[in-house]
């Protein structure tokens, strides 16, 4: 978000959607960006929706056609995996990529706190200079929105498998 290069895991993602639909909620604090409604035409129910500017810090504001919200299944923390839990409102989703987690290196402690949802740090080439992507852990964000769900030890986050893709998102 904004200049964050940001990533998840995608086999976290139900689907993403145009963040049009999304209804702002009164008097919520800033990092929920409101409900989104979700599902089947049977099926349909709202779902709650953070705001990933908010949890970055980012403070001007985003461009015109920016805002997707990606909507995250409950497999990552031992619910259904083909329901919509929470959502997560983000400028837009760039590529997706495929991890090596060789290459995910583990945060240091001071910036672990700071941002628990980020499982560690990757370094993408890129037109012959390195970036560095944060990779977020599905089950962090989550706890974020359902505290109940939220990883309540200092440890790293839940390591991201070995060979998953990724959603890079874009700013």
């Amino acid at each position: 978000m904004g200049s964050h290069l940001c990533a998840v895991p995608a086999d976290t993602v139900l689907e993403a959607l145009p963040a049009e639909r999304l209804v702002r909620t009164p008097r919520s604090q800033p990092l929920h960006a409101g409900l989104l409604e979700v599902g089947s035409a049977d099926q349909r129910q709202f779902i709650a929706v953070l705001c990933a500017r908010q949890m970055m810090g980012v403070t001007y504001p985003a461009r015109q056609e920016d805002g997707v919200v990606l909507v995250f299944h409950g497999g990552a923390v031992g619910r259904d995996p083909t329901k919509p839990l929470m959502g997560l409102r983000v400028d837009g989703v760039a590529q997706v990529l495929d991890l090596d987690a060789r290459n995910l290196q583990e945060l240091p402690a001071a910036m672990r706190r700071l941002t628990p949802w980020t499982a560690g740090i990757l370094e993408l080439p890129a037109d012959g200079r390195t970036l560095l992507l944060q990779v977020h852990d599905a089950a962090s964000l989550i706890g974020l929105m359902l505290p109940s769900t939220a990883v309540q030890s200092e440890s790293p986050a839940a390591p991201v498998p070995s060979a998953s893709k990724l959603l890079a998102l874009s700013a």
